[in-house]
């Protein structure tokens, strides 16, 4: 799960937050879509001045939906008050004032955003150790322990009082985020660096299983409260077959000791021998019954391990 801090109009949140908005359209005056590595789900947290403040603040976060150009007038009959004003006037003058000719652009990029959480009192970046640029104008990408520290301090800030009658709380669950961002966390420390062959393998899964996350290092995942999915590729050289296999069970080791969470692996290969092989050690080694091996040309059956 990747996260930008993104620069945002602070009348245009006050409207959400005051309206307990949980989804909405943000805008960006630049007509091109910049991010990498940027997926559904990712967060997006709120840089903006929030009221009692002088200084911006983190005042929440929501998930990316997806991103699209259009112009304002488009945007305005899709999504009319989700933009974050009350009339159309209201939103071009927003446009306007920040723009360096004062005149709205013909294209703007906007990103749709859904399951807004907004914390009581925001958070001073300074807290959680984050040096944020005076001039940075537009957005900027967030490490995972960023992310983590962020979550864990916008759980025991709580969820905004005002915001919070205007909405359904019970599905504001900051909990439900910190737990995800600590399980990807985990993974991240103890998944393998994927060979050119492997990531075309996931790849290739991950087109025909819509529901799967990925992670940065390319393994694929599914998360809620009860268990763990994680999916990634094993195709190892030939001369270093049994080298890699090792390699393989420290990681698979380390993955059961690390995740606090229920874990289910599942293990992608296209090598009968190596499926048998990994069935064996399942029924003598406790440790690794909650790991299944997928014989890729057989997948379509239902052929597992």
């Amino acid at each position: 799960m990747s996260a930008i801090l993104y620069v945002t109009d602070e009348n245009m949140m006050e409207y959400h937050r005051l309206c307990g908005n949980r989804e909405f359209n943000f805008w960006r005056l630049s007509a091109k879509v910049e991010f990498t590595h940027f997926h559904q789900g990712d967060l997006v947290f709120f840089y903006t001045r929030i009221p009692g403040f002088s200084k911006k603040r983190i005042a929440g976060y929501a998930r990316f939906v997806k991103a699209q150009v259009s112009s304002l007038e488009r945007m305005w009959k899709q999504y009319s008050t989700k933009n974050g004003y009350d009339n159309l006037e209201q939103f071009e003058k927003a446009v306007s004032r920040v723009s360096r000719d004062h005149e709205i652009p013909k294209k703007m990029s906007f990103l749709l955003l859904k399951d807004a959480i907004f914390f009581q009192g925001g958070i001073d970046p300074k807290e959680v150790g984050l040096h944020v640029a005076k001039k940075l104008e537009s957005f900027t990408y967030l490490d995972a322990q960023t992310i983590l520290d962020l979550l864990k301090k916008g759980q025991s800030l709580g969820i905004d009082l005002w915001a919070s009658t205007q909405m359904d709380a019970s599905k504001a669950d900051i909990a439900y985020d910190l737990a995800k961002q600590e399980t990807i966390t985990a993974l991240h420390a103890c998944v393998h660096t994927y060979t050119a062959s492997e990531k075309q393998v996931l790849k290739n899964y991950a087109s025909t299983h819509p529901t799967l996350e990925k992670l940065d290092a390319g393994s694929l995942f599914t998360f809620d409260q009860t268990i763990v999915k994680l999916t990634f590729a094993f195709i190892p050289q030939v001369r270093k077959s049994e080298e890699s296999f090792q390699l393989l069970l420290g990681k698979l080791l380390m993955l059961s000791t690390h995740i606090a969470h229920p874990l289910e692996i599942q293990i992608l290969v296209q090598d009968k021998v190596l499926q048998a092989k990994m069935q064996a050690i399942k029924a003598h080694m406790p440790a690794f019954r909650h790991i299944h091996t997928i014989l890729l040309e057989q997948e379509s059956r239902g052929i597992q391990g």
